[in-house]
């Protein structure tokens, strides 16, 4: 979508527009508010619940919590006859009846008397399911499933509904890969790879929940074609000095161990938050690749490519997060937010290779170790202020930093031996040093305000400045002395500077109808600089991304809405590297400094039914010009190499349906299906193709309420046969169970876990377009059997934490 004088705007004049706008509703609508205060023996009351009833039904509208000072505000959509009331543990309940003009109204002090009846120390639980359907969103609650102990985040991500993961660890929503990933609502800045080691070493028993929403906002970076995932960290919540200890070790190939602390202190000023977790995980994996070659012309057999490999991944994660939120009096807070993790690993790859002539004659044999050690080390710091301006409008700022600075080191060794298997003497031997260096500096301000009847008003804008630098040094061992390889080394430096503005508007049309609109604008100014052949480019453009909701409330029970959404995939800053990086001496990733950013059009439609349990949706995308990962082939020296282009259109349908409900008091399922539809069209390695897409995938979970103290859960996935964009893969599924005890008076949990417990998760498929012609075989350590033990050294009454506006930034995600 282009407008062409939009585009001629400057950023000051959308954002002078945006104020306009804000303005306007402002002045053209009215608030019904209520505000009241609450004490307890002559001192502010902070966290009782204000619950407002129709009078009448007696059914909940409205809910708010009191602040530190007692203070509280609630907005009613109409005036009429309501029934509040003031509660909170320990204390007695509070019934008032009030009528409620169009004025709004301030309640006279209530005070709230201590229940003697009640214990001193109260400690609050909660029955979570599995999986949640709210607005625009499912959630999964990690901790309801007992299986998902002494796992990984990514395995955690795999079995989630909607989401599939492939052999390299691409993350792809309902059939769509360009999914941004983001933690506690801020990015994670990491490229696809980067992002899959990361989910890989973080141990689940951090996970509280995950977010999966498929059609974001315009207060949302417009990055993600697919969606967006939002892993949200655990973070205690109680009141006073608490905190927990967790530890889990996890036998698959081989041992692997897991430990956690959280602390958390607050009290009616400070809010000290800490997490502290480490994780090893050594485990393996089996590849086999058989590529046949053909002429590009003739299309007549060349050769064959035999290639069977063995890698054994070794790494040490270690995770720290310390943040702090203070209350500088009833109207600021500001918080500060720093977290650094480091990774030390290693990569050992033994690969034989043989190569067959047209008749499948054996012509040549090599044999590939390969030994790769990764340190990384990165630091993020966030500040953080929110406003309250009044009763109904809010701002809030950040301020963001984020560092990487990581190192490769890599030893190629290959020997080359003839159809005897005697060797030839042409052996090669390679050095990579490969480090990388990526900062990132982010602001952003939004501001939000609330009037009657429905009514509310987002506006905000962000900058963004990104500067990366990759210098790959290779080098040949030449008669016993180290050679630069001048065809290889490489250095490229990259900068990026995004501008955003965004205002989106909320209302509602009677009871029935919801309505939410918004509209933000994107400019992005970036510039690449290959120092070694002295190329460079830069780009400039300006795009416009509409967003549009809609929701009809049919009955109590059924729901039906629909949404429309343009989003942007821009390519991760080093696809645009246009230097080799070696998986082995036949195989390596090419970077495109041509490739452009991909634009997708989504549109969704969803029916609830049973009250949410049940959930249908349909949904319509199309991109314009796809990246895509494409494999090319030298015929001529058996090589072959991914890089991503810009080479086709895409239409994709997807159907899903989900079922979440208690089916008795002891049993509760949770059921996912989803099918696909999806078409390519356009010019692979030179030939204009047409590829249609079909596959379907079916997730299942069913947990169990054997006794007050145990609970258990069995579940899993099934994919048929089915393409995952230019790969048919063959059928692929996995079993999943475990079982939970609490212990210590509810302050201790024992968790087991068996995750494939039938060894049946391994990956099959071929790849056939063009002249490529390849058949994958992968196998992964995956059948695991774990025991974690959890303390919690206290526990408390939740309280209300100081809401933090949503980011969703896209930079983190593209770092590779």
């Amino acid at each position: 979508m282009k407008i062409k004088n939009f585009k001629q705007m400057s950023l000051s004049k959308i954002l002078l527009l945006i104020l306009c706008l804000a303005n306007n509703f402002a002045t053209n609508a009215q608030s019904i508010i209520t505000t009241g205060k609450i004490v307890s023996e002559k001192k502010p009351l902070e966290l009782a619940t204000i619950s407002v009833l129709d009078s009448t039904k007696k059914q909940l509208l409205k809910s708010a919590i009191s602040d530190s000072f007692g203070n509280w505000q609630l907005e009613l959509k109409a005036a009429g006859n309501y029934v509040y009331e003031i509660s909170r543990v320990g204390f007695v309940t509070q019934i008032i009846t009030a009528t409620i003009t169009n004025e709004g109204k301030k309640f006279e002090t209530v005070e709230l008397m201590p229940n003697l009846n009640t214990n001193k120390e109260v400690v609050v639980t909660s029955k979570k399911q599995l999986i949640e359907v709210k607005a625009g969103k499912m959630i999964v609650n990690v901790d309801a499933s007992p299986s998902n102990s002494n796992a990984t985040v990514l395995d955690v991500l795999e079995k989630s509904p909607g989401i599939s993961i492939d052999k390299d660890g691409n993350i792809s929503l309902k059939g769509k890969q360009g999914v941004v990933v983001m933690i506690d609502k801020r990015p994670t800045y990491l490229s696809a790879q980067d992002l899959t080691n990361m989910l890989k070493s973080m141990p689940s028993n951090q996970l509280d929940q995950i977010e999966i929403i498929s059609q974001p906002g315009s207060n949302y970076d417009a990055a993600g074609n697919s969606g967006i995932i939002n892993l949200k960290m655990k973070k205690n919540k109680a009141k006073g000095s608490n905190g927990s200890i967790t530890a889990g070790l996890t036998q698959g190939f081989y041992l692997r161990n897991n430990q956690a602390i959280t602390y958390n202190y607050k009290n009616k000023k400070i809010n000290i938050f800490t997490n502290i977790s480490h994780d090893y995980n050594k485990r393996t994996q089996t590849l086999s690749v058989d590529r046949f070659f053909v002429d590009p012309i003739t299309k007549t057999p060349l050769s064959r490519f035999f290639q069977d490999a063995d890698q054994i991944r070794d790494n040490n994660y270690s995770y720290a997060k310390v943040g702090l939120d203070y209350l500088l009096d009833s109207n600021n807070i500001i918080g500060f937010v720093t977290e650094t993790n480091i990774s030390n690993g290693s990569e050992n790859w033994i690969n034989k290779s043989d190569i067959f002539n047209n008749s499948n004659v054996l012509l040549s044999k090599a044999s590939n170790t390969q030994s790769t050690s990764q340190k990384n080390k990165n630091l993020s710091v966030n500040l953080n202020w929110r406003k309250t301006i009044s009763k109904t409008a809010n701002l809030f700022a950040d301020l963001d930093f984020i560092g990487y600075n990581n190192s490769k080191l890599q030893n190629l060794n290959t020997v080359f031996y003839d159809n005897a298997g005697l060797p030839t003497g042409k052996n090669d031997v390679q050095l990579g040093k490969l480090p990388s260096k990526i900062n990132i500096y982010l602001a952003k301000i939004d501001y939000e305000k609330t009037f009657a009847k429905g009514q509310k008003l987002e506006a905000g804008a962000k900058t963004s400045f990104v500067k990366t630098n990759n210098d790959a040094g290779f080098f040949l061992l030449k008669n016993n002395n180290w050679e630069v390889d001048k065809l290889r080394t490489n250095n490229f430096d990259y900068s990026e500077n995004i501008n955003a503005a965004y205002v989106t508007y909320a209302f509602t049309k009677g009871k029935k109808w919801e309505f939410s609109t918004g509209l933000r604008a994107e400019q992005t100014v970036s510039k690449g600089i290959q120092k070694i052949n002295d190329s460079s480019f830069t780009k400039n453009y300006l795009n416009i991304f509409p967003t549009i909701f809609a929701s009809y409330k049919i009955n109590e029970k059924q729901n039906l809405s629909v949404s429309f959404g343009r989003r942007v995939q821009r390519p991760d800053y080093e696809d645009l590297n246009p230097f080799r990086f070696y998986l082995d001496q036949y195989t390596y990733e090419l970077g495109n400094v041509f490739l452009q950013p991909h634009f997708a059009y989504n549109t969704e439609l969803n029916y609830s039914m049973l009250g949410g349990a049940l959930n249908h949706t349909l949904g319509y995308s199309f991109i314009n010009k796809a990246m895509t990962d494409i494999l090319e082939q030298n015929e001529q020296t058996n090589e072959t190499y991914i890089t991503k282009k810009n080479i086709a259109n895409k239409r994709n349908i997807n159907y899903s349906i989900s079922f979440n409900a208690p089916v008795t008091k002891w049993y509760t399922t949770s059921i996912y299906a989803e099918t696909n539809f999806a078409t390519i069209n356009g010019n692979l390695n030179g030939t204009n193709e047409k590829i249609n897409i079909r596959n379907l995938m079916f997730n299942i979970n069913n947990q169990f309420k054997i006794s007050k103290t145990i609970k258990a859960d069995i579940g899993g996935f099934y994919r048929p046969k089915g393409n995952e964009d230019l790969i048919l893969i063959s059928q692929m599924f996995a079993v999943n169970a475990g079982a939970s005890k609490t212990i210590l008076k509810g302050k201790a949990t024992i968790k087991l876990s068996f995750r494939d417990i039938l060894n049946t998760q391994k990956f099959t498929a071929n790849i056939k377009y063009g002249t490529v012609d390849t058949r994958l075989k992968q196998w992964n350590d995956r059948q695991t059997m774990g025991l974690s033990f959890s303390y919690r050294f206290s526990k408390g009454i939740k309280f209300q934490t100081a809401k933090k506006k949503e980011k969703s930034d896209d930079e983190k995600n593209r770092v590779k």
